[in-house]
């Protein structure tokens, strides 16, 4: 079965995108999919070509000439070019290669739902083509993110509304999955027989590389305190500014490690400023991308991940799976998929969503946890790993691509 798989957000937040991309990819090829990644970005490391798996790109056969003034475009255009611009084409690229070579399906990963719904109005004039599935890696629910909406900027608001509005009408049309029952719940109205939920994969732990001490020692971190991560892109959403708000009146008892690029989808917040006095020495700001590398020394070397995300967050983050992966303590916001996931399976702390007095409960009590309580969830976590890893997350969409297939045939 030939799979074209569309990413057309490689070029955004290379920690967001190109690794669970690459990882699922990787899982559909290995259950005998043969998978074509295509994406933006003239190439893209993570994806060697293999038997039943390569890397094209939207820009592939084009002139010198043209990819300089798509250089120039983009850094005349900046934000509008990456999110509008470039995840359009993409997506529009996709579906007409997809076409033209005559693929059974086309995988839209983190699909924009207000770019790809006129591009599906048009495709109505053609009467066969591959079937399409999109995955939401967010509900699109812009009325529960209120509070985050109200941080950003004008254009970041009215895209998500678009979002909201195209994504509640593409059910109609193609095939939508996402991870979990939580983030489908508004589709299944729209039309239940097109809406499917399948977990995101979690990596092995003999994947990840580095042991807790020599990761320390690697990233110059203190060897004999506990570390609190709070990792990845700086967004409203996230609620840093709870976590550090929290921190007052609480004994420096840890340290705090905010690490991840800020002022992509929002203008910087200035964040430093925000910190308690008493905290100055031990709240570390890492405002930068990460090298993969350093992203694993990072997980290797906490001891806890912090959550705190606003409310509206349904599904499981890349940094809640990281943690599960790596066998680290969460202290995340109560709420749908990860509040569920670490309650049953005993993973950590939870709080009430953009509850500042809570958080501040779950943070002095992480610092009173035990040895013992931390490897208890480093060997729960074990467990999570082997039900949901990516073999058998790839094996779950090949049933699922040969079932709409097969029905498209019929």
């Amino acid at each position: 079965m030939k799979i074209i798989f569309c990413s057309p957000c490689l070029s955004h937040f290379p920690g967001a995108y190109r690794g669970p991309t690459a990882l699922k990819a990787r899982s559909m090829a290995e259950v005998g999919l043969d998978v074509t990644v295509m994406g933006f970005p003239l190439d893209f490391d993570p994806i060697k070509t293999q038997e039943r798996l390569r890397y094209i790109s939207v820009q592939s056969g084009l002139s010198a000439r043209c990819r300089e003034l798509i250089a120039f475009c983009s850094r005349r255009l900046g934000r509008s070019w990456l999110f509008v611009v470039e995840v359009g084409w993409t997506q529009w690229a996709a579906l007409r290669y997809a076409r033209r070579h005559g693929a059974d399906v086309l995988y839209i990963s983190d699909i924009e739902p207000w770019l790809f719904l006129p591009v599906m109005w048009l495709n109505r004039f053609w009467r066969r083509g591959p079937r399409v599935v999109g995955f939401y890696a967010q509900p699109f629910d812009c009325i529960s993110t209120t509070s985050s909406l109200l941080q950003m900027p004008w254009y970041t608001c009215l895209r998500t509304r678009l979002n909201y509005w195209a994504a509640l009408r593409l059910p109609k049309i193609i095939d939508v999955v996402s991870d979990c029952k939580y983030t489908v719940t508004p589709y299944t109205k729209v039309s239940p027989d097109r809406v499917h939920a399948i977990m995101e994969g979690y990596e092995r732990p003999h994947l990840n590389g580095f042991e807790k001490c020599r990761a320390r020692r690697e990233l110059s971190l203190p060897s004999d305190k506990k570390i609190l991560l709070r990792f990845g892109l700086g967004s409203p959403g996230k609620g840093t500014d709870f976590l550090l708000a929290a921190l007052k009146g609480i004994p420096t008892a840890f340290e705090l490690y905010v690490v991840g690029q800020m002022g992509i989808i929002c203008p910087d917040e200035d964040l430093a400023s925000l910190v308690p006095g008493a905290w100055r020495e031990h709240v570390h700001f890492v405002s930068r991308y990460v090298s993969e590398k350093e992203r694993i020394a990072y997980f290797s070397a906490c001891d806890g991940i912090v959550l705190p995300y606003r409310f509206g967050f349904s599904g499981a983050s890349g940094n809640f799976r990281d943690a599960i992966s790596f066998g680290k303590a969460v202290l995340a916001s109560d709420q749908f998929l990860m509040g569920e996931m670490v309650r049953k399976y005993d993973l950590g702390l939870l709080f009430k969503p953009e509850d500042v007095e809570d958080l501040r409960r779950a943070l002095v009590e992480f610092t009173q946890k035990t040895d013992d309580w931390f490897q208890g969830i480093a060997e729960r976590s074990k467990a999570i790993v082997e039900e949901f890893a990516w073999d058998k997350i790839g094996m779950q969409y090949r049933e699922l691509f040969e079932r709409l297939v097969a029905d498209g045939k019929r």
